[in-house]
């Protein structure tokens, strides 16, 4: 009996199961008994044993003829285009080309990405719209064409990237047309093209990966059915780039007594909760950072009834004096103040931006403080700080909108019209294109062409109730909103990778101006390891905050611009709070907070740091619950008898993220609220105290009883 099994003959391996990835493609060409246009054959005869094809001796393992001859007749003339996609298109529909985000053709066969790729961000290939220098219209298609005079070969396309020490193939198709070059060669050569169509991107089943940051070559090449390279190909050459996706800590705040009552509580944590799910999952489908869930956090509600008490005896703060300088309203003060209390609680917890929830009435509140007509669901109100109204301002969308005015804060109408020569903020139109790759991070293509801007006006939203003590969610149907070309650009570059997290000074404080000059105020300053905010920079005048030693020599000048008008609610101020992460030079000993000017405030650094020591419950103890919290004691000291003051901190995964739980305290005993779901081993406190220019850290871990909370 004889039993043959067969390949169908000149079918790239690729083709046999189109859904496996590059890395099982290449492992599949070493199998034994597969080659590439030829046969594996098993021949079992009565009596004799089982042969395998690629064993020693087996005389079936020569290369069979080929189909035509050896000889590969050189093609001319060879012209054809593609471009890698990760969201949005180098060649927007839009916006006008320019260097940076553009796509330009450097020969026939040669192409350069000028947007750069996101290195571990989702890719795929598709055909080019237009192009600096010209290309053909033809998006949904990727092609190779040109002049041959041989007999017709069978090809298929092979992607490969080529990147620093690294040649990977990324995809091969099936054999998807036909070329001229099989010898003899002839002496009248005759066109060729051979098309792959790329409407839904290629590879389809899967996706690639840019592995490594800087230059990248990524090759489109014709090879023969039977696995031989013909040289005709086309590239595209750019750069890949590392970026880090900004961590949000989600956080209800109160400001009335009436957002305090258990229902609109319980409506403002179950929105943080439920945006913060969405928000994670995605914002990195819109954002130029890898698939991957954003680090997000919700805080404990913030109880701010209290902002505008001014009881007789109250300490009397730095912000006080520059308000009364300025002739600040009390409300505008007490509205910086919220926004300071939440980016710096956000920063030392190891959160880049604070996305606040509160009420329709506290958001009401909030803007008539400021002097403003109600005309925003949202609103970023500094470069850390978002503020949503939880009846209508909850959607991943205006979320995503409203961090994007953060990075860089404020990126808004101006900066778009500088760097794109169009002011798209706001605008109800149709200005995002491109091709989305994945949905929550899962696989999913859907063509994003002419999609509501995500930086136009709030879409509709989700918003929660609480009817008869049963939560009410009422989700607007999705919406096809996309980030713009323009947008995921400005991100990129500011997202762009930092270096590990060095030792860094956090300064904050308020700048305001009037009508006698500028003012302003340095308060309490917080060392840790953190990313930095801006760079160093040279030069004099407008506003910065300069670092020197002990000589007065400067150590570094950091140069900011205070934003004075809110975007979106379209008010002016005349007080703004900052918050800064620094790189702490080792010889720092003042700080100095320039205006235009000159010098407005201005700390010098304690000559030691202050001490702080967590009493109870003491290490090993087991911590007694009070209603969910433990309560937490300290004592703090300090050599040069400097005021303290203490903000502590607590973390229900081993220390990975924090939240504030009491914030620029003089008190020495706090209850911190108990995560019920963290693993017994993971509940951690810190203490931090600041003299006011120098800090330091007391760190506990938690023994629960047994059951925990």
């Amino acid at each position: 009996m004889l039993i043959v099994g067969a390949m169908a003959l000149a079918t790239p391996l690729a083709a046999q199961d189109p859904a496996k990835p590059p890395a099982e493609v290449a492992g599949g060409q070493k199998a034994p008994g597969v080659q590439r246009g030829g046969a594996e054959i098993r021949v079992q005869v009565g009596g004799t044993q089982t042969l395998v094809r690629g064993e020693p001796d087996d005389p079936r393992d020569t290369r069979p003829p080929e189909i035509y001859g050896e000889e590969l007749c050189p093609a001319t003339d060879v012209r054809g285009q593609f471009e890698p996609v990760q969201g949005v298109w180098q060649d927007d529909l839009t916006f006008t080309d320019r260097p940076g985000k553009q796509i330009t053709r450097l020969s026939p066969t040669s192409w350069g990405a000028e947007l750069p790729m996101v290195t571990g961000r989702k890719t795929a290939l598709f055909g080019i719209d237009h192009a600096v220098g010209g290309a053909e219209p033809r998006r949904d298609e990727i092609f190779v064409k040109g002049e041959a005079s041989g007999a017709l070969v069978p090809v298929f396309f092979r992607f490969t990237l080529e990147q620093p020490g690294s040649v990977e193939v990324v995809y091969e198709s099936e054999i998807v047309g036909q070329v001229p070059i099989g010898g003899p060669c002839g002496p009248t050569p005759v066109p060729f093209e051979v098309i792959l169509p790329a409407s839904d991107g290629v590879p389809r089943q899967f996706t690639f990966e840019f592995r490594r940051d800087g230059e990248y070559t990524l090759t489109a090449e014709l090879v023969t059915g039977d696995g031989r390279p013909t040289g005709i190909a086309v590239s595209v050459v750019g750069q890949s780039r590392r970026t880090h996706a900004p961590s949000l800590a989600f956080r209800p705040v109160a400001l009335l007594a009436s957002s305090l009552e258990s229902s609109s509580r319980a409506g403002l944590e179950a929105a943080a909760r439920e945006i913060r799910v969405e928000s994670a999952l995605r914002i990195p489908d819109l954002y130029p950072v890898v698939n991957a869930p954003l680090r997000t956090e919700v805080f404990p509600l913030k109880d701010q009834s209290g902002l505008l008490d001014r009881r007789e005896g109250r300490r009397r703060r730095p912000i006080d004096e520059v308000a009364e300088k300025l002739g600040s309203e009390l409300e505008k003060v007490a509205v910086e103040e919220l926004v300071r209390e939440l980016q710096v609680g956000g920063l030392m917890s190891g959160f880049d931006r604070v996305v606040a929830i509160v009420s329709r009435p506290d958001h009401e509140l909030l803007k008539r403080w400021l002097g403003t007509p109600i005309n925003s669901v949202a609103w970023a109100a500094s470069q850390k700080v978002v503020f949503l109204d939880r009846e209508t301002g909850i959607n991943v969308y205006t979320v995503a909108h409203e961090v994007a005015h953060t990075l860089n804060y404020l990126y808004s109408s101006p900066e778009m019209q500088t760097e794109c020569t169009l002011d798209y903020h706001n605008v109800d139109d149709d200005y995002g294109h491109g091709h989305q790759l994945t949905d929550e991070g899962l696989p999913s293509r859907r063509r994003r062409d002419y999609s509501p801007s995500m930086m136009g006006p709030a879409r509709e939203s989700t918003s929660f109730a609480l009817v008869d003590g049963i939560l009410i969610v009422d989700q607007a149907p999705e919406t096809n909103v996309w980030i713009e070309q323009c947008t995921y650009w400005h991100l990129l570059w500011i997202l762009s990778s930092s270096p590990p997290d060095p030792p860094v000074v956090l300064i904050q404080g308020f700048a305001g101006r009037g009508a006698d000059g500028f003012a302003g105020a340095i308060l309490p300053l917080y060392e840790f390891e953190s990313v930095t905010d801006i760079p160093s920079e040279e030069g004099e005048g407008g506003w910065a905050i300069v670092l020197k030693d002990a000589s007065g020599a400067i150590l570094s000048r950091h140069v900011w611009e205070p934003v004075w008008r809110i975007p979106h609610l379209e008010v002016e101020r005349n007080l703004v709070s900052f918050a800064f992460r620094l790189l702490r030079p080792p010889a720092l000993a003042r700080v100095e907070l320039q205006g235009p000017d000159g010098v407005v405030d201005a700390v010098d650094l304690s000559a030691s740091a202050p001490r702080v020591t967590i009493l109870r419950p003491a290490a090993g103890e087991t911590a007694p619950l009070e209603e969910g919290a433990v309560r937490v004691e300290w004592s703090g000291t300090d050599a040069d008898d400097d005021p303290l003051l203490y903000t502590v901190f607590y973390s229900g995964n081993g220390g990975e993220t924090w939240m504030d739980v009491a914030f620029e305290t003089d008190a020495t005993s706090v209850l911190v609220p108990i995560d019920p779901e963290a693993p017994a081993h993971a509940h951690r406190v810190l203490v931090r105290a600041t003299d006011g220019g120098r800090s330091a850290d007391a760190l506990l871990t938690l023994s629960l009883p047994e059951g925990g909370p």
